[in-house]
């Protein structure tokens, strides 16, 4: 990894400076080919090269010996990190996430995300939903839903009987997240990722959700729109910011 994702966790969320204000920053360094780490040591010395006023280039010296004294967060990758998914490297700076925490194997990444967008399942379309996910696990992709929809309860509960991998998009902290033992024991057996881009000690917030979605959908390759009601359209410009060739489809309705 480029950059301790301790330091990138501090930067962004505890650092005394806005989150918006960092990752400005932490984009304008990487296209200087600075690192965090190499740019923080230079603050006192080339603040104003570096795009720092004054007032941040104290509040960046003297807080970062707090660093040492903070809790080590949960793993996490930076939008520097290979494994980072390529489709929230589409998104705007606003909403992009700096960090994703995880718990589980991050190398489940490396394969085609196939997202089951969230919404209610009535009791007929359920069997269809199981059906879909006995085709899709298995194969070489990992299977993404929002956490707590029935979508995540179906996956966890066919996963359980099956082989295959999941990924489970949290809805809090990774910290504040109740686990339950069936993801636990498919965390523990190496079979499911946890992924939240918030920091570890935020609770549930709905006014989050928004946020939390588009961060679901842009970050899988593939969407299939399982629940009953109507089917909600892309966010944004999602469809277009996937290339895909002949035939290939990028979002399905069940």
């Amino acid at each position: 990894m480029i950059d301790d994702t301790a330091l990138w966790a501090w930067f962004v969320f505890d650092s005394g400076l806005p989150t918006q204000r960092a990752k400005v920053l932490l984009e304008a360094w990487q296209a200087e080919g600075l690192s965090l780490a190499a740019a923080l040591d230079r603050v006192q010395a080339q603040a104003m090269r570096l795009g720092l006023t004054t007032g941040e280039a104290q509040l960046l010296g003297s807080g970062r010996a707090a660093l040492r004294a903070t809790p080590a967060p949960p793993p996490a990758l930076t939008w520097r990190d290979e494994l980072y998914p390529r489709g929230l490297r589409s998104l705007s700076l606003r909403v992009r996430p700096a960090l994703l925490f995880y718990e589980g194997n991050p190398s489940h990444l490396t394969r085609p995300i196939i997202y089951l967008a969230p919404g209610p399942v009535s009791a007929d379309r359920e069997e269809l939903v199981r059906e879909v996910l006995s085709l899709l696990l298995g194969e070489d992709i990992v299977v993404g839903m929002f956490d707590s929809t029935p979508q995540a309860a179906l996956a966890v509960e066919e996963a359980m009987a099956a082989e295959g991998e999941l990924l489970i998009f949290a809805r809090a902290g990774l910290a504040q997240r109740m686990v339950l033992e069936s993801e636990r024991n498919l965390v523990a057996s190496g079979r499911a990722l946890l992924l939240s881009p918030l920091p570890p000690k935020i609770p549930y917030q709905p006014g989050l959700e928004a946020v939390l979605h588009q961060v679901a959908w842009y970050a899988s390759e593939r969407v299939i729109l399982s629940a009953d009601s109507a089917s909600p359209a892309p966010p944004g410009d999602w469809l277009m910011s996937r290339p895909v060739s002949g035939r290939s489809w990028r979002c399905a309705v069940l």
